[in-house]
């Protein structure tokens, strides 16, 4: 059995879907049912319920990602059509909540990361805000922030395709498929919220997240290459990668 994602985060609200349960069965195209069990590695069954083929937040993760609490761990029971069962135990990462003001200083946790960055690149005052351009470039901090760049200097390189490890995001559109290809390089910490979309129109009302199959590698322990191809299926298309606080 498989669950996929398998992680949640400390303050999940009740209603947070975890992940997709996926029975693996010798039977192909035999249908299943899901059940939590106690025994075990049942000790956080509490905390979740499952809803079809989905596990669900049933009660608000109260665990706190800063003591730290751990993994939790919950058992499973799937059943086939004949009645025949097999229980698993599965262990959801707790993941720390970005958005959390920890210390009541105003800031969210990711905030303070970024102005710890901000700090190391030498940058303060008005020139350490997300929004501030420090160095004429055209490129705010928030961007070189998130996508690896030099925050201590001019810096408005764009990302080299395959190999690059900081720039700006790559657009590539290919006028023979009519595919279009967005790479970018992405925190594996700090809560960004990075939100490729599209629209056909540029109306505000028109933007939505872009669909096409996404390919994520691994760079080192701090950040990962993201890419998205797609279909431009109109005639004509925009594309933008917002990038937010939680």
């Amino acid at each position: 059995m498989t669950l996929t994602p398998a992680s949640v985060a400390e303050n999940a609200s009740a209603g947070t879907v975890v992940g997709t349960l996926i029975a693996i069965d010798d039977d192909p195209g035999d249908s299943h049912s899901f059940a939590l069990r106690s025994g075990s590695g049942s000790q956080d069954n509490f905390r979740f319920e499952i809803q079809g083929n989905q596990l669900v937040v049933k009660e608000d993760i109260d665990a706190d990602f800063e003591e730290p609490y751990g993994d939790l761990k919950i058992r499973i029971r799937a059943t086939d059509s004949a009645s025949k069962f097999h229980d698993s135990l599965m262990v959801i990462e707790l993941m720390d909540d970005w958005s959390e003001d920890e210390d009541q200083d105003g800031f969210s946790q990711s905030e303070e990361a970024y102005f710890s960055w901000a700090a190391s690149a030498g940058l303060s005052g008005s020139d350490a805000n997300p929004g501030a351009v420090a160095f004429s470039d055209g490129v705010e901090n928030l961007l070189k922030y998130a996508f690896n760049m030099d925050g201590s200097d001019a810096d408005f390189s764009v990302l080299v395709a395959a190999s690059g490890i900081s720039g700006l995001p790559l657009f590539e559109f290919d006028q023979e498929t009519g595919t279009v290809r967005l790479e970018y390089v992405r925190r594996k910490s700090g809560g960004l919220v990075y939100e490729p979309s599209k629209s056909e129109d540029l109306a505000i009302s028109s933007w939505l997240p872009m669909e096409g199959s996404t390919t994520v590698t691994d760079i080192d322990a701090d950040w990962e290459r993201v890419m998205v191809v797609e279909s431009c299926v109109g005639s004509t298309c925009f594309y933008v990668l917002s990038v937010e606080f939680p």
